[in-house]
């Protein structure tokens, strides 16, 4: 059955912003729980969008991401299959259409989103905790996470910072 992209508009317009977020953090390829976590907060911190993250031992943690994952209402757009979420051929052709919606926005976003995907789970976590100090408040790891941080400087992202409500990267073309 071909998915139509008018289909995939409709089912769109069904879900909220924090949804549509969540296609994009997990992407094309199954994705586990923690992965999806950090990158629907890092995007929704992008975006101007209110994942109601909070400090916790391991990093940020959202539980309305947590939730807003195991919705049926979204099971349109992904389902969690051997411990990791992947997008159904809805939720593909969502990514497509929501990517094609972000260059609008600005091709940065677009790169940004590519270079997430990329990311090894320090690097994300390393990223989510430089850019949110804030994540070091009930951390249980954070000397592990401050020497990952130096470790990755001038590795990919050169400069990371938040300016009030804005996310800042200066990124190594060649990665």
């Amino acid at each position: 059955m071909t998915i139509s992209e008018e289909d995939v508009e409709k089912e769109l317009e069904l879900h909220d912003q924090l949804d549509l977020i969540l296609v994009l953090a997990i992407g094309p390829s199954p994705t586990p729980h923690l992965v999806v976590q950090k990158r629907a907060i890092l995007l929704s911190k992008l975006l101007g969008v209110d994942s109601e993250a909070e400090p916790y031992p391991y990093g940020l943690y959202s539980e309305t991401i947590t939730e807003k994952l195991q919705s049926a209402k979204n099971a349109t757009l992904f389902r969690k299959r051997d411990g990791k979420y992947e997008l159904t051929p809805m939720g593909m052709r969502a990514y497509e259409i929501l990517k094609g919606l972000v260059v609008k926005k600005g091709e940065d976003i677009l790169r940004f989103i590519e270079i997430l995907h990329r990311m090894s789970d320090d690097e994300l976590l390393a990223l989510t905790y430089h850019l949110f100090p804030e994540s070091f408040e009930e951390s249980k790891i954070k000397e592990k996470i401050r020497a990952m941080i130096e470790q990755f400087k001038g590795k990919g992202i050169t400069k990371a910072r938040k300016e009030r409500e804005k996310i800042v990267l200066e990124i190594d073309a060649c990665r």
